[in-house]
């Protein structure tokens, strides 16, 4: 069988017809293709019309939700910044609050601790004033007025010396007045003596006439200096006020003396008294 013979043909505008039938043209079919393809095309003109609107729709929308969104961000925001404004300023009051009382309360301490407050010196410091040269009172006196006790220190020591070298050290020159005197008027230019074991002591009593001297008025006593016959170490006598004002500067004098003699013959004057006729 011919391949030809069994094929079937279609074709646009003609109807099928078997093998030995004649093929009819369809006069509709040519009507019918043009009309679908009109159809179509209306189709894909109304589908893209319908799709562009919808697409325009579609913005529309998301258009107005943005514009409807946008004001809520703005409250959203406004919200917030007054939220944390407010938390700020809460926080802000809360802490000058806290830092008030904190400072009052220091305040406070330091009025409790000014008003209960006792200067006092140390016993190391106490002790540094004595060594000084400063007395109890003194000592009082100035820890009541809080004085500081190095400048006392030092101000006793500056004073020491001072004295020491205008009053004291013209006494170490033999050249010097202060020593002459010193050594002339007072016990410390005299000889020194020996008064053995103590065992054996004689004990005698004279009325004698001696040269004597009136001393300068000093210290508590009034003196005056007188020999002993023979005798270059010179011994020393109280008076009254009203005494010592009657005698002339140097003379003669009457006295009754008691005294002692050591084994070795030094005599140790006991007393003196004047004999007055």
């Amino acid at each position: 069988m011919n391949e030809n013979e069994n094929e079937v043909v279609m074709s646009q505008g003609r109807e099928y017809k078997p093998k030995g039938e004649s093929y009819v043209q369809d006069p509709f079919a040519g009507s019918q293709a043009k009309q679908d393809k009109e159809s179509g095309t209306k189709s894909e003109v109304t589908s893209a019309s319908s799709s562009e609107a919808d697409t325009e729709n579609r913005a529309q929308v998301i258009s107005g939700n943005t514009i409807m969104r946008r004001p809520l961000i703005f409250v959203g925001v406004a919200v917030f910044v007054v939220v944390v404004l407010i938390t700020v300023i809460v926080v802000g009051s809360s802490s000058a609050k806290r830092k008030k009382a904190e400072e009052e309360q220091h305040a406070l301490e330091l009025l409790e601790e000014e008003e209960t407050y006792v200067y006092r010196y140390s016993s190391d410091e106490i002790r540094d004033l004595r060594l000084a040269g400063y007395t109890g009172d003194e000592i009082e006196m100035y820890e009541a007025d809080e004085w500081d006790v190095q400048g006392l220190v030092k101000s006793a020591e500056a004073a020491r010396k001072a004295m020491y070298e205008e009053e004291i050290l013209p006494y170490f020159n033999s050249a010097s007045d202060e020593f002459k005197l010193l050594w002339r008027d007072t016990w410390v230019g005299q000889d020194d003596f020996d008064l053995g074991d103590g065992d054996t002591f004689d004990y005698f009593e004279e009325t004698v006439n001696v040269d004597y001297t009136k001393l300068e008025p000093k210290g508590h006593q009034l003196f005056i200096k007188y020999y002993l016959v023979n005798d270059s170490n010179a011994c020393f006598m109280t008076v009254t006020p009203e005494r010592y004002l009657e005698l002339e500067e140097s003379g003669n004098i009457v006295l009754r003396i008691k005294y002692a003699k050591t084994s070795d013959g030094a005599k140790v004057i006991i007393s003196a008294t004047e004999v007055i006729p």
